[in-house]
């Protein structure tokens, strides 16, 4: 889907909305129904706005990885938050370490300015633990 969108908003200008990088953003929506994959494996199926308003707020307080509607952040529906530190890996294969969600994207921030022009993303450095929403347990997870 994300390289999908990608595509997209490289062969289409418009829509009036500010982009990441400054550009145009053409307006996206879902064309309903959609179905999602619940954290224990049900397809629920989603109507409607209204009804994927209620999801989110049921599962991530009622945002996308308790960020803005347009998911900067993590992505998608959440209901865990991660344990810091973390180490982050940069395209180059250098590591940091991150100590908290300030930190991590400070990090990303100068390791960018630093690097112009270096393809790629950072990634998590996996195993990372993450405490659940919903009964404080801690997991550990072991990739993406």
């Amino acid at each position: 889907m994300k390289q999908a969108l990608r595509n997209y908003f490289q062969a289409n200008g418009g829509g009036g909305h500010q982009g990441h990088h400054g550009g145009p953003r053409p307006h996206l929506g879902f064309v309903f129904p959609i179905s999602v994959l619940s954290q224990d494996g049900e397809i629920i199926t989603v109507n409607n706005v209204d009804e994927l308003r209620a999801l989110r707020e049921e599962c991530g307080g009622g945002t996308f990885g308790h960020h803005g509607h347009q998911g900067h952040g993590q992505h998608g529906l959440t209901c865990f938050e991660i344990v810091f530190p973390i180490t982050i890996e940069f395209p180059d294969g250098t590591t940091a370490e991150a100590a908290d969600r300030q930190a991590l994207h400070q990090l990303i921030r100068t390791w960018k300015q630093n690097n112009p022009g270096v393809q790629g993303r950072p990634k998590m450095v996996f195993p990372i633990t993450v405490k659940m929403d919903e009964d404080g347990s801690v997991v550990t997870v072991n990739s993406r």
